[in-house]
């Protein structure tokens, strides 16, 4: 029997995900969607005498790391790392048979005897037997077989890509070396920030794992991202990701000065450290027809694929256009608003050590507050991103 059946397996849900990551000795059911006017009367087993498909389900995997400090051990901050990673399941199939609901219950029984009794022969399918062995009883209309799988894990979890996590744990100088930032601060381009993290006695530690979604990409903001080709020469890479930084910062001007009344404005963005991250995961899918036992069946099979992340770290600020024009104007304002207050005290209280001290106060805190509002600076960071292509795992090189 060679049974094209018209379903689709897509493994990629929550629940399935949780129960290939989680050791698990028991079977997972995949029933079918119920047929709108039929009833679900009888389930049965494949082909007994053949083996089950075997497939290689790859997710990723969250892994929420905290940063210790002191003897304490308390958690001052946290990085979520993807790890790839993928577990071998069993797929099997059985039938389910369904009946319209005015089926006479004698019919019922007979269907149901032949749908048990039915043993697959090269070239009838399982519905056509039924069909033949009732034609003045059972019409083609009057029933659906539909196909479930059983899902069974075989070993154990496989790593297959934990850059992130060296790279994380390198920056702790564990795992092996120590993190790398390029940069301009060293002659060589590089600084250890390792040694950083040992000397405030920061430690890391694993505080939980979970999968991911494989339809949930490991990261969802690209306003500040560019794409280049590996080919693209250093200077034109700079070129584009100074432009894409151009962008970022005008961005963050347009929305941290919206409102204020502070002339007309002039930014400055410089480009302070290119880090080399690590690479980024995702599973994407092909459809393929995979033959489970008797049945040829549609299957989203997961295909892990990499890219390279590198981060440009940028600092900006904003100031007025005509700095010395704007200050002096406000110093006038601030002053005369400052005088006015302060001289009354001094009228008062007829202390002018009062009016003095009160008049550098208010002065003070009126330009204070213009220059809160006035003149912004902050960080914000590029990436740069390569083109995704599919990983070359060791299994796979050895093919």
């Amino acid at each position: 029997m060679n049974v094209l059946i018209d379903e689709e397996l897509n493994l990629n849900t929550p629940a399935i995900l949780g129960y290939v990551y989680r050791n698990n000795g028991s079977p997972y059911n995949i029933e079918p969607s119920d047929v709108e006017d039929f009833v679900k009367t009888e389930t049965r087993a494949d082909a007994v005498n053949e083996r089950p498909t075997i497939e290689s389900i790859k997710f990723l995997l969250n892994e929420e790391w905290g940063i210790e400090e002191g003897l304490s051990s308390s958690i001052v901050s946290t990085n979520n790392i993807t790890v790839a990673v993928s577990r071998d399941v069993s797929i099997d199939t059985k039938y389910v048979l369904y009946l319209r609901k005015d089926v006479p219950q004698d019919v019922v029984k007979k269907v149901v005897l032949l749908f048990n009794s039915y043993k697959p022969v090269s070239g009838q399918s399982i519905t056509r037997y039924i069909f033949q062995n009732i034609p003045n009883e059972l019409g083609d209309e009057d029933f659906v077989i539909k196909v479930g799988y059983i899902i069974s894990q075989q070993g154990k979890l496989q790593e297959l890509d934990v850059e992130q996590r060296n790279n994380f744990l390198r920056m702790f100088q564990l795992n092996g070396g120590s993190g790398q930032i390029e940069g301009p601060q060293n002659s060589d381009g590089t600084i250890d920030i390792g040694t950083f993290f040992n000397v405030f006695g920061r430690r890391p530690r694993l505080l939980r794992r979970s999968p991911l979604n494989n339809d949930d990409p490991t990261t969802s903001d690209t306003h500040n991202e560019v794409v280049l080709d590996e080919t693209i020469a250093d200077e034109s890479r700079k070129r584009i990701t100074d432009a894409k930084a151009e962008e970022v910062a005008q961005r963050l001007q347009d929305f941290l000065m919206e409102g204020l009344s502070c002339g007309e404005l002039r930014r400055y963005e410089n480009r302070e450290a290119k880090i080399d991250v690590w690479r980024e995961l995702k599973i994407d899918y092909e459809w393929v027809i995979i033959k489970i036992k008797c049945s040829k069946i549609k299957f989203k099979r997961p295909v892990l694929k990499v890219r390279k992340v590198f981060i440009s770290l940028y600092t900006f600020y904003v100031i007025p256009k005509d700095i010395l024009d704007f200050l002096f104007d406000k110093a006038k304002a601030c002053a005369k608003r400052a005088a006015i207050s302060s001289g009354v005290i001094g009228v008062i209280t007829g202390n002018p050590a009062a009016a003095g001290a009160a008049f550098s106060s208010s002065f003070r805190s009126c330009m204070e507050n213009i220059i809160q509002k006035c003149f912004e600076a902050g960080v914000f960071v590029v990436k740069e991103t390569s083109n995704w292509d599919r990983a070359l795992l060791k299994q796979e090189a050895k093919e």
